[in-house]
């Protein structure tokens, strides 16, 4: 099965009720780039400069993160990291040519609610051209659930995968994303 950024995808509409919508993969992408815009400006405007002379504010708050020890180069994961934001992450990794591939994904500064953290509907898997869909979510613990894709993994290729905020115990986020990259299969 292929994806276009042109089908669809049924949402729920916020402070509508629970009225459903469809949507296109680019608008859902769309809605989340506008999201974490926002969180990124939230997070920018909540660290405290005044100390510390530098005038943006994104650059006082990666400053203080050493990036050499902690492997965290993406900006928003950074600033994320520091303001104490779940965030959910992988060890696995899928290569290419994986069949129905599944991944451990575990989560800091929360925990993953038993019941809705399995129901698809608190995950966005928005594919790209990595020939997979997303299948199940089965929650293993608090701070665990393996996702299972079927498919067969293309390579080079990769997604994003978005946990929504009712995937969680807590209430400190609306969503957290993970990207996937498809691995190259190299031969022994």
């Amino acid at each position: 099965m292929s994806l276009k950024l042109t089908d669809q995808i049924e949402t729920i509409q916020e402070n509508s009720g629970g009225k459903r919508v469809l949507r296109t993969f680019t608008e859902v992408n769309d809605l989340i780039s506008a999201e974490e815009d926002g969180r990124l400006t939230d997070l920018e405007t909540s660290v405290n400069t005044a100390g510390t002379g530098l005038l943006d504010r994104a650059t006082a708050l990666e400053a203080t993160i050493n990036t050499d020890d902690t492997g965290l180069v993406d900006r928003v994961e950074a600033l994320e990291t520091a303001a104490g934001q779940p965030m959910i992450a992988t060890a696995d990794t899928i290569t290419e040519d994986d069949e129905d591939p599944s991944i451990d994904v575990t989560v800091t500064k929360d925990t993953f609610h038993e019941d809705n953290s399995a129901d698809l509907l608190n995950w966005v898997w928005i594919a790209s051209n990595t020939g997979l869909v997303l299948s199940t979510v089965i929650w293993d613990s608090i701070g665990k659930v393996t996702v299972s894709f079927t498919g067969t993994a293309v390579f080079p290729a990769g997604g994003k995968l978005i946990a929504l905020k009712e995937a969680f115990d807590g209430d400190r986020v609306q969503s957290t994303r993970l990207d996937i990259v498809i691995a190259e299969l190299v031969e022994p």
